[in-house]
């Protein structure tokens, strides 16, 4: 279900009009007006597309961290075939690829906020706030 409405929002720019059935739950979910049509359906559209870049980024950061972590990982296993004593290079690799993934994160929502759903920006701009 996370992955049709996943597609259902990346769909909605490019088709006027898109429905999608769910007979087993018995939902149907229309996405995509005409001009002039539903603000507040709108509004709704524009907060799940908010939430969505939140859970893509979130996903997105926690992938690319385990990624590098196990390549850091390798790297430092490598390193240590060749006895040089080293400190444990991985850990520090991804705290701080981990923290610019994160904060990266915070400014891309920040910039998709204002633009979807202006009033959602101030707790983002917060936390960019805090996080610098």
């Amino acid at each position: 279900m996370v992955h049709t409405v996943l597609l259902m929002l990346l769909a909605k720019p490019f088709a006027p009009l898109v429905v999608f059935s769910f007979p087993r739950q018995n939902t149907r979910i229309v996405l995509g007006l005409e001009k002039g049509e539903g603000r507040k359906t709108q509004t709704i559209l524009s907060i799940m597309h908010v939430y969505l870049s939140i859970y893509l980024s979130i996903y997105l950061s926690i992938y690319l961290s385990s990624l590098i972590y196990h390549l850091s990982s390798i790297i430092s296993h490598l390193l240590s075939l060749t006895c040089l004593s080293i400190i444990d290079l991985s850990s520090i690799y991804v705290s701080f690829i981990y923290l610019a993934i994160i904060h990266l994160s915070i400014i891309y929502l920040s910039s998709i906020s204002i633009y979807s759903y202006p009033s959602l920006s101030l707790p983002i701009n917060l936390l960019l706030h805090l996080s610098s």
